[in-house]
């Protein structure tokens, strides 16, 4: 078996004084490290049997591998791209070493890794369009305290990352040089990450009312009444509606994420920077109810604290009028 085979050589390494981790990542076979080629080999998830899936060659490679270096992540998710196994590239991002957190971000959680829940469906069609669902655990607290949370995915040949950010007070001019956010701003950011190739894309992003609002007995509780028996002003319910009444939802809040120029990888803008854009961002007050996602309470995320959200997106330049699905 691969777990023999690999146990034998790192017991022969290490009585010559050998590092069998930086031999795994050596550039050995085709210019590529034994990992590359274990993720190009690779079945597919669905394509494997539940016996056969943990510990596959990968899993057993990765174990004598560690503590991997930053060129052989890039390489390992530059397979996931080439392969466009999505299915892996979340499997993998569940890892410390390639999906690391801040030390806010692990206690706020408990563990070392969020175990968000993203999947992506693409669409039948040649506009490339596709859409990602997310599920974002304890959203409210990591903005609140981390002032960022990161969503990764594969989707149409490309590796993209969508963020919640809380604009800081000092930020770099041309990272958002398509417009300007005032310190403190919520606001949503679409790039794409290495080795992906250039792409026009119109997208919106969809959060949903949860239809299980935290106050609603707040809102909709019979008021208390003062000494002289009339209701308390300032224990009024917002709405007429009797308590028996259903709560009407709330409008899903929609924001636009376009670019004006072709989107291009970081590194691809800073040797293009007059005709390229590495980010599209978007102010999360660009929609009617997106900065009610700051308030404790909202209706837009569950009471089990997490945020469900959408991306719809096709690869084509943007119009005036934007209809993606």
């Amino acid at each position: 078996s691969a777990l023999g085979i690999l146990q034998s050589c790192a017991e022969a390494c290490a009585a010559y004084e050998l590092s069998l981790s930086t031999i795994l990542q050596e550039r050995s076979v085709e210019d590529h490290t034994p990992l590359y080629w274990a993720v190009i080999k690779r079945q597919p998830d669905e394509s494997m049997d539940d016996d056969t899936q943990i510990p596959d060659l990968l899993t057993t490679l990765l174990s004598f591998s560690a503590p991997l270096t930053p060129e052989t992540i890039s390489e390992i998710r530059l397979a996931c791209l080439i392969t466009s196994d999505q299915q892996l590239f979340q499997r993998l991002r569940l890892s410390p070493q390639f999906s690391p957190l801040s030390g806010t971000d692990e206690i706020i959680l408990g563990g070392p890794i969020p175990p968000d829940e993203i999947t992506v469906e693409d669409t039948v069609g040649d506009e490339g369009a596709f859409a990602v669902n997310m599920a974002i655990v304890q959203f409210q607290k990591r903005m609140q305290v981390s002032r960022e949370v990161i969503v990764e995915f594969i989707a149409r040949s490309r590796m993209w990352r969508l963020a919640f950010r809380v604009m800081p007070s000092q930020e770099p001019a041309e990272r958002y040089h398509t417009r300007s956010l005032r310190p403190g701003t919520w606001c949503v950011t679409l790039s794409l990450l290495e080795h992906s190739p250039p792409t026009w894309i119109d997208s919106r992003l969809l959060i949903a009312d949860s239809g299980d609002p935290q106050n609603d007995s707040l809102l909709d509780s019979t008021p208390p009444t003062t000494p002289s028996g009339s209701p308390s002003l300032i224990s009024l319910p917002f709405s007429a509606s009797p308590p028996s009444a259903p709560r009407k939802p709330k409008p899903t809040i929609s924001l636009r994420l376009k670019c004006s120029e072709q989107l291009i990888p970081a590194e691809g803008a800073r040797r293009h920077p007059r005709n390229a854009q590495s980010v599209i961002v978007a102010s999360l007050e660009d929609s009617l109810m997106g900065a009610s996602l700051q308030y404790s309470g909202t209706s837009y995320i569950a009471r089990d604290a997490m945020l469900r959200a959408r991306l719809e997106a096709r690869l084509r330049k943007p119009e005036a009028e934007c209809v993606i699905c």
